[in-house]
């Protein structure tokens, strides 16, 4: 029996990382990088059952999902933005970034701005602690806008997560502009993946609140 199990059983309780991505056909829109952490995830469970001691059939049904994910790394398409929430350490002291404040109450002039990552992190949030695989504890990145100027009033730096929507590597928002029209399903696949309820770190830090309800990557990208 080669019937594939279900997608969300395949990674387990990193389930959540594939918001956006409803079935194994749908992982055909990602690029190399995010099916290589999908397919590393996945073996991770794996593992995890064996050491735990499942069932035969439960063994067999991941290891299909693994097999098939390494089969689809074989004639990935090539390199595009990551998704947010399959974000693993991606940025480092000294990368630039564009980061989103347009939805962050205080915010004075363009809702977008280009920042240094100035140093990375492991932190702990106890909120997150029953939450995620990771026990509460994420990598941090502190960022200093480009220009010297604050981010924030009274704020020259911002502590964000690796996974936070609100911040793209250098060059993903032009290339996220263009897959709107050129590559759809990928487009959709990633705004839906960025969709998240929590605050980020910065505005738990100032003590502020984003309207979480109002996300919205696309329209975000067309003001960038």
């Amino acid at each position: 029996m080669n019937t594939l199990p279900d997608l969300r059983e395949t990674l387990g309780a990193e389930a959540h990382r594939l918001r956006g991505i409803d079935s194994w056909r749908a992982l055909d829109a990602l690029g190399v990088e995010d099916l290589e952490r999908v397919h590393a995830l996945a073996q991770k469970v794996a593992y995890r059952a064996v050491s735990e001691g499942e069932d035969r059939e439960t063994l067999r049904a991941l290891g299909r999902g693994v097999r098939h994910l390494a089969e689809l790394l074989e004639r990935a398409p090539g390199s595009k933005p990551g998704l947010p929430r399959l974000r693993n350490e991606l940025f480092s002291p000294g990368d630039l970034i564009d980061l989103y404040l347009g939805d962050t109450p205080g915010r004075r002039g363009s809702p977008w701005v280009t920042a240094r990552v100035e140093r990375v992190e492991k932190a702990f949030n106890a909120d997150w602690a029953h939450d995620s695989s990771a026990r509460g504890y994420y990598w941090r990145s502190t960022v200093r806008a480009v220009d010297g100027r604050d981010l924030l009033p009274g704020r020259p730096a911002l502590g964000l997560s690796t996974t936070e929507p609100r911040a793209l590597p250098r060059g993903d928002v032009e290339r996220l502009r263009e897959a709107r029209s050129s590559d759809p399903t990928f487009f959709a696949a990633f705004c839906a993946n960025a969709w998240r309820a929590w605050q980020p770190i910065w505005c738990m830090e100032a003590g502020v609140t984003c309207d979480a309800g109002a996300m919205d990557v696309g329209a975000w990208l067309g003001r960038a």
